[in-house]
């Protein structure tokens, strides 16, 4: 059996240093040290000697029934699953760090091997598409305050062939309890593995990506019918606030057709008058049309009577105005 210890009473100045004891047979074991010598600095190198307190201790044997390469002491197990997206027929490492007292790689291989082998079998849970290579044990570096405490990396190779999702099975280690001398496990979750297929992501990806260009090309199309139909729009304007007479006035209305770049029906441009007072009050926005649908009636009525009327025609600067304000809000 082994156990650790430390010096009860250290001199000044000297950290605890720890101790290994193995004892060969059960029953009690005394350890008794002879007087510790040093050198005092302060006292300028005079030869100091300082007694250790012995150490007693009780060996209890393991129960038979144990089987072999169980480690003595508590052991703990961390899993570490590849994380990130996986694809299939890569090879990815599953880490698991194994911590405890009394370990070793060949007993570590003798207790892994076989629930390893037993994950591949047919039938068993999360087998199916999933192949597990040989096993690397690596030892890591002592902890300086736990001398007796090994620490394992296993990395498991693994490759996954079809994309989906793959729960493998638990790893379990077994251990001796040393307070109560029962047989505990510690054990690692299986991992929950999610492969993805990349001919469904490169093709949701181009989907998404074709869908983002059809949104942005349709916004870029009523974005620049909107442009236009501004920019047509000031042209009217500009055109209202020149015309002298009745009839650039009408020339002016005419060169705006209401319809375009609103309309996927092809129209033809108006060429009188009464057609183009019935394209306006055809624009989507019914509201905004109707409620200016009696003025703009009521203003083109006045501008045909002063085109064809010589007597008690309203003035041109009037009726310009009037014709302007509505246009600004169609």
């Amino acid at each position: 059996m082994t156990v650790g210890a430390c010096w009860p009473t250290c001199p000044p100045g000297i950290p605890p240093a720890p101790l290994c004891a193995a004892s060969l047979r059960a029953g009690p074991l005394d350890l008794e040290f002879p007087l510790l010598r040093v050198r005092s600095r302060e006292r300028f190198g005079k030869r100091l000697r300082y007694p250790v307190s012995a150490i007693h201790l009780q060996a209890r044997p393991l129960p038979s029934y144990l089987p072999p390469r169980v480690p003595v002491g508590q052991v703990t197990v961390r899993s570490d699953p590849p994380a990130g997206r996986l694809w299939p027929g890569r090879t990815y490492l599953w880490h698991l760090d194994v911590s405890g007292r009394g370990l070793d790689a060949a007993g570590l291989r003798a207790l892994l091997a076989p629930q390893l082998r037993r994950m591949l079998e047919p039938g068993a849970s999360g087998s199916g598409g999933v192949k597990l290579y040989q096993p690397l044990y690596e030892r890591r570096p002592v902890d300086k305050g736990e001398p007796l405490r090994q620490t394992f990396r296993v990395s498991i190779p693994l490759s996954i062939g079809d994309p989906g999702t793959h729960r493998l099975a638990s790893l379990h280690v077994p251990f001796v309890e040393v307070r109560t001398g029962r047989l505990e496990t510690a054990r690692a979750a299986g991992p929950v593995l999610r492969v993805t297929s990349p001919v469904w992501f490169y093709t949701r990806w181009a989907l998404a990506l074709a869908a983002a260009l059809a949104v942005v090309g349709w916004i870029g199309v009523r974005l620049s019918a909107a442009l236009r139909r501004r920019a047509a729009r000031r042209t009217l304007i500009r055109r209202l606030a020149a015309a002298q007479t009745p009839r650039e006035i009408v020339a002016a209305l005419l060169s705006w057709d209401p319809a375009r770049g609103i309309s996927a029906r092809r129209r033809v441009p108006p060429r009188t008058l009464e057609q183009w007072h019935g394209q306006v009050l055809e624009l989507p926005d019914r509201a905004r049309a109707s409620g200016l649908a009696d003025e703009l009636t009521r203003a083109l009525s006045r501008l045909q009577r002063a085109c064809y009327a010589r007597d008690e025609s309203p003035p041109v600067p009037a009726l310009r105005e009037e014709i302007g304000a509505i246009a600004r809000r169609l």
